[in-house]
């Protein structure tokens, strides 16, 4: 599905793309209509501590077992929050070394208070290709208040994202 104006949507209105990735059975790729050509080798896997990360990188390990791929999965955390992110994405790490599949994911845990400037170097630095994560319906104000990153924070990267439902 192409994305037309992403991001620069003003403060209150909706997407058409955003709307299908919250309603979607299936996993939903959105490609803005800047992308020039879309190579899907380094992805980004956005986790927000969701108890359904294991089983959708697993996923996304699956969807492209035929091309050689590397998933970054990166957590981003408030000062406050970090003891917890650390610990999450460690249980994620060891989940993953027992399948011997840590040779094409790697755990990040960032620490910023700007989320979006924190997103923006990541994905520059992983040199990223695609954004995945789970597909929540939004609410305004929660994503206002909180410090996880969501889909509009995204599509402000004017990449290619792969929404997945819960």
């Amino acid at each position: 599905m192409g994305t037309h104006g992403a991001g620069k949507k003003g403060f209150l209105e909706g997407s058409m793309a955003e709307n299908i990735m919250d309603h979607a059975s299936i996993p939903v790729i959105a490609v803005p209509k800047t992308t020039k050509r879309c190579r899907i080798q380094n992805i980004m896997y956005a986790s927000n501590a969701n108890e359904n990360d294991f089983a959708k990188i697993n996923l996304l390990l699956n969807l492209f077992k035929e091309t050689p791929i590397n998933i970054s999965v990166m957590h981003l955390v408030s000062e406050n929050k970090k003891d917890q992110g650390v610990a999450f994405i460690n249980d994620l790490k060891e989940a993953f070394s027992t399948e011997k599949k840590l040779d094409k994911v790697r755990f990040f845990v960032i620490d910023a208070e700007d989320k979006q400037n924190a997103l923006e170097t990541f994905v520059e630095h992983q040199h990223i290709d695609v954004i995945a994560f789970i597909s929540h319906k939004s609410n305004i104000f929660k994503s206002l208040f909180s410090q996880k990153l969501n889909k509009k924070d995204f599509f402000k990267l004017d990449l290619p994202m792969l929404a997945m439902h819960e």
